[in-house]
């Protein structure tokens, strides 16, 4: 997803920000320090293209050990950065629940919201969705894009890892190492 921002766009710094628990999830499959190990073994791997990108972690919804909501984070980076745009980075995966979202409108008002395709849909769907979902005539802070379909998600990765299913083509092994994940389940 990343990739397809940054070819897009002239991003100089993005934050990652792993949450503690989603609201709409129920327990993590791993423990907050893997996945910020993993991300941290990962990050020098993270895609350059246009101009040079910073990448950071912000632990900033780890460390209140509970749920987050997205308003909240980006109300703190608004803070911490405001005269900087701030997008708020999703798949469609996530976006087409956004109308359940705490305070989605607020969302819309405070990011321009980068939507990257990880599905067959044709663009009409999304439309569709913005304006009968999310109640937005114009599209102005939203942007679809990506034409490369993502064959799986996370949740997906979580399901083969919890069946003992092999994710070696999905994860590269620094990430699975940081995770934890056992030979068996990367082969």
């Amino acid at each position: 997803m990343l990739d397809q921002v940054v070819t897009h766009f002239k991003v100089d710094h993005v934050e990652l920000v792993p949450t503690f628990q989603n609201p709409f999830k129920g327990d993590t499959y791993f423990s907050e320090i893997n996945r910020l190990n993993a991300l941290k073994a990962y990050l020098p791997y993270l895609p350059q293209h246009q101009i040079p990108t910073t990448y950071a972690i912000s632990d900033i919804e780890l460390k209140q050990k509970k749920v987050c909501y997205t308003i909240d984070t980006i109300n703190t980076f608004r803070e911490l950065y405001p005269n900087d745009r701030l997008m708020l980075l999703i798949g469609s995966d996530n976006f087409f629940g956004l109308h359940q979202w705490k305070f989605f409108r607020k969302i819309l008002e405070q990011v321009t919201l980068c939507v990257i395709r990880r599905d067959h849909l044709k663009l009409d769907s999304y439309k569709n969705y913005i304006y009968d979902h999310l109640h937005q005539k114009e599209f102005t802070s939203i942007m679809v894009i990506g034409n490369t379909v993502c064959q799986i998600s996370s949740t997906e990765i979580r399901e083969k890892i919890i069946s003992n299913d092999s994710v070696k083509d999905v994860i590269p092994k620094l990430v699975c190492d940081a995770l934890h994940i056992s030979e068996s389940e990367k082969s």
